[in-house]
């Protein structure tokens, strides 16, 4: 998964692996799979930013946009309207 969260201003790494040592610039949404409803886990530095989500299937096509106020280190996504297949976001 690739995550841009406030143009790039965070220099973050997302990711779906929970393995890396230091976490404190980095975003994990989880789990994978998800099954629509999964967990942004941001650093506290990120609370009170404002995020977009795009969604692109496997064509690259953007197939949704999730606007977020991140008012928490674990912030819920929900993107049970979509279909189940495998999306980048970005």
């Amino acid at each position: 998964m690739t995550f841009i969260l406030n143009n790039l201003s965070r220099n973050s790494l997302v990711s779906t692996d929970n393995t890396y040592n230091d976490v404190s610039n980095k975003v994990f949404m989880h789990p994978n799979p998800g099954y629509g409803h999964y967990t942004l886990e941001v650093p506290m530095s990120f609370v009170g930013a404002n995020a977009v989500l795009n969604f692109y299937d496997i064509n690259g096509n953007r197939v949704l946009s999730n606007f977020i106020n991140v008012i928490g280190e674990r912030e819920p996504i929900d993107i049970t309207i979509m279909a189940s297949c495998m999306y980048s976001v970005v």
